[in-house]
């Protein structure tokens, strides 16, 4: 049987996109990407010669303005996976009411007992909404590892590993850039956070950080994990990361410091994927090698399934032919058929398809599945005096710069946890109305929430905001102009399990202890109590751990379903990515058939996880000659 392809690809995340340009660019195979998304723009920047090119590919904008309305246009691009139906149509709604009917979701938001899931749904996957961190795991110096992967079934990953996905992505993507001032600086030396001349010059968040890093008193002041020299001479705590941002450099596009990385960057400063596949795979630059690579966006993939003589046939429908975005299944399956078939469709998109191949001929390990991890996701509040004088931190400005910009390590024990400024756009700083009656149901509990509402109530309750002083009638930044958001990443415990139930859907589920009963969550509760004292605030815990539920944990760096083992018995793949066949032995693999994102991933690594994939990709795809 002729093949219609040398290899499909599923998914335009990093994984995907490290295998398609090994495969099409490198290898000069013929390519097929698959993309259950569409691609997503900012109106403020010119679309691109081959989408112009392509008119029948769909484009969708960022969600916009930067206020109220923008958050009805941001619920607009959510899809849920509730299968209550009054539930799973609230977006749907929202799109209608703006006259967006049945727009394609930006935000896949999965919702579990434990815990809920945020992924990305587009051209470049997670490159779309996610802070543009590139970092490896803390290296420990003195033992010459990285602790995160101690536990590992499968080797750890090296340094020079991490050297070479940092190589792809400055070539592949764009220059690493540290963002922590308040505005472009070019030509001159990075700003020093014991200058008096440079403090001001800092975006406060990342200042803020700064503050309660040096300042941080009682036993975890102990437990910090240096990051390199200051200035003086004296140990360093606090450090800007690295992020995928242009800086201004006289390049027409760069980081205004408009706060929106995870809703998307309308300046067009961020490298996201998107960009990388067009430059490399599908419009490269005159003069370089054009890659025979076939793109189909809003292709919905429903199973893998092997071929009597070699090589695979992946059923897809092609979700431009469907009604309704919840309800695809009237549309007819297509069908392609190439000798290697590459999942990088993320940690709960491969997991799902594997799951529903098992029962069309693949013969799969028993892990599938297993070690799922939330990456200790985890977030909380300080919230600082809301007037001038009372404390120099005011005000943070968490709507401005980078979504993230620094961060701060600690290790307690086995324990590895990051602790970074977040990023809280403009258009959250004023609560809905679609939101006011969830939120109404803790207002006498949390005054973050109290904070909220009476920003968009315009002064209503009194929380945490002073009508009579300086936010008074405030703009959308200084209505949160006084809290700072921690963003946290831990070593939780990687004991999630995914099942399909009876009507295929996905399910996580933990067996004793559950995953908030971890202690990494305890412990990173105890730091951001500190840091927040340190900061001279109070601390409110986040709303879904506190509040409006009761220890519920949102991650969007879901980790594992398909991790990496010495052979079936321990992973679904092995070292190199390539998909474990049980029907031939323990060590034996399914000739072609291979995973490459998240979802190998055997354990928390208590940092964004991108430059970990880029390494393991990397590593696959030179296995995959």
């Amino acid at each position: 049987m002729a093949f219609d392809f040398d290899a499909i690809v599923l998914g335009t995340g990093f994984g995907g996109c490290v295998a398609a340009i090994e495969l099409a660019v490198n290898q000069g195979k013929k390519v097929l990407l698959l993309e259950r998304g569409v691609w997503w723009y900012s109106p403020e920047v010119p679309l691109p010669p081959w989408i112009k090119g392509h008119p029948e590919e769909p484009v969708q904008f960022w969600p916009r303005p930067n206020h109220t309305e923008g958050l009805i246009h941001l619920l607009s691009v959510v899809q849920s996976n509730s299968r209550l139906e009054r539930t799973r149509r609230i977006f749907d709604v929202v799109g209608e009411a703006l006259g967006r009917a049945h727009p394609q979701p930006l935000y896949r938001y999965s919702m579990f007992p434990d815990v809920h899931v945020v992924t990305a749904s587009g051209m470049g996957g997670g490159s779309l909404v996610y802070g543009n961190v590139s970092m490896e795991p803390r290296w420990d110096d003195d033992a010459g590892n990285y602790p995160v992967m101690s536990g590992w079934p499968v080797a750890a990953l090296a340094r020079d590993d991490f050297k070479a996905a940092r190589a792809w992505m400055e070539t592949h993507r764009g220059k690493l850039s540290q963002v922590v001032s308040k505005f472009p600086l070019p030509g001159r030396p990075p700003l020093n956070p014991t200058s008096a001349d440079d403090d001001q010059l800092f975006l406060r968040k990342s200042r803020a950080l700064y503050r309660a890093t040096h300042n941080l008193a009682g036993p975890w002041k102990d437990k910090r994990i240096r990051q390199g020299t200051a200035a003086d001479g004296s140990d360093e705590y606090w450090a800007p990361l690295d992020l995928s941002i242009t800086e201004y450099a006289g390049k027409p596009q760069f980081c205004e410091r408009q706060g929106r990385c995870i809703i998307g960057c309308l300046p067009g400063a961020r490298h996201t994927l998107p960009k990388t596949i067009l430059n490399t795979l599908l419009d490269p630059p005159a003069g370089s090698p054009r890659p025979d690579v076939t793109l189909r966006t809003m292709a919905e993939v429903q199973t893998i399934r092997p071929l009597p003589d070699g090589g695979y046939e992946v059923s897809y429908r092609d979700l431009r032919q469907a009604q309704s975005r919840f309800d695809p299944t009237e549309v007819p399956l297509r069908v392609v058929r190439a000798p290697v078939v590459v999942l990088a469709a993320g940690t709960l998109g491969s997991t799902e398809l594997l799951m529903r191949s098992r029962g069309h001929g693949l013969e799969l390990s028993d892990a599938l599945g297993s070690r799922f991890s939330s990456n200790g996701d985890f977030s909380g509040f300080a919230i600082l005096p809301a007037q001038p004088g009372q404390n120099d931190l005011f005000p943070v400005f968490p709507t401005r710069g980078p979504t993230n910009t620094s961060h701060v390590m600690f290790a307690d024990g086995e324990l590895q946890m990051t602790v970074e400024d977040g990023g809280i756009p403009a258009m959250l700083a004023s609560v809905g109305a679609a939101g006011l009656q969830v939120l109404d149901n803790a207002l006498h509990r949390e005054p973050l929430l109290k904070a909220l509402v009476g920003g968009f109530l315009h002064g209503q309750h009194s929380g945490l905001r002073d009508v009579t002083g300086a936010l008074a009638d405030g703009t959308e930044d200084e209505k949160l102009a006084h809290v700072f958001w921690f963003n946290c990443l831990g070593t939780d415990k990687a004991n999630g399990r995914f099942h399909l139930d009876d009507n295929d859907n996905l399910t996580l589920g933990y067996n004793y202890p559950a995953l908030a009963l971890h202690p990494v969550f305890a412990k990173l509760d105890e730091v951001m109590r500190a840091m927040t004292q340190a900061m001279g605030g109070h601390f409110v815990p986040f709303p879904l751990w506190e509040g409006l539920a009761d220890r519920k944990l949102v991650t969007i760096f879901p980790l594992g379903g398909c991790p990496m083992g010495p052979t079936s018995t321990e992973g679904v793949v092995d070292q190199t990515g390539q998909v474990f066949d049980t029907a031939r032995g323990r060590q034996s693999t399914h000739s072609g058939l291979y995973v490459m994102d998240a979802s190998v991933i055997p354990g928390p690594l208590a940092v964004q996880p991108t430059l970990t994939i880029v390494a393991l990709a990397l590593k696959a795809a030179a296995a995959m000659q």
